[in-house]
C-alpha cells in the first residue's frame, strides 16, 4: 500500500521551487486526494491543498469546508463548491480553469462529480514564488 504526507495543520507543507512550468496563464487542472480530520473552528486560515503564492490556489475554506478555486489576475477568479469536504474520509477533488472554453470555464469536481461550474474573464498573472502543497 502506498503512503501519503501527513500535515499537522500548523507548519508542515511541501515546497516546489518556481519554474516556468508553474507559470500558468491559459488552462490549469489542480487535482488531489484529501483527508480532512477536522473543521477549523478558530481563526480564519484557509487550508491550502495547493497554493502558488496566491497566483492560483485550490483550498478548503476554514469555516464552511467548501472547496475553492482562486486565481489572481484582472479580475480575480474565486469559485466555491456547493458541497462541503467531509471529515475523516478520503475525497478526490479537482479544480479546472480553461480560458479558451466557452465562457472561460471554472469547474469544481468532488469525487468525480461536477459540483460547481462558474465563469471568469480573468487574465492570470505569473510570479517567481514557490508553489506549496498542504500549507496554511
Amino acid at each position: 500500500m502506498g503512503a501519503s504526507t501527513d500535515f499537522d495543520g500548523t507548519n508542515d507543507y511541501v515546497s516546489m521551487a518556481d519554474s516556468a512550468s508553474l507559470d500558468i496563464t491559459d488552462a490549469i487542472t489542480l487535482m488531489a486526494w484529501v483527508y480532512k480530520e477536522q473543521t477549523k473552528t478558530v481563526g480564519n486560515q484557509n487550508q491550502y491543498v495547493l497554493d502558488k503564492q496566491n497566483r492560483y490556489s485550490m483550498l478548503i475554506s476554514p469555516t464552511t469546508d467548501l472547496l475553492r478555486f482562486f486565481a489572481a489576475g484582472s479580475p480575480n477568479a474565486d469559485v466555491s463548491s456547493t458541497t462541503a469536504i467531509s471529515n475523516n474520509v478520503w475525497t478526490h477533488v479537482v479544480c479546472t480553469y480553461d480560458k479558451d472554453a466557452e465562457g472561460n470555464q471554472v469547474n469544481i469536481y468532488i469525487n468525480g462529480v461536477l459540483d460547481m461550474q462558474g465563469t471568469s474573464s480573468i487574465t492570470m498573472s505569473t510570479d517567481n514564488n514557490e508553489a506549496r502543497i498542504g500549507c496554511y
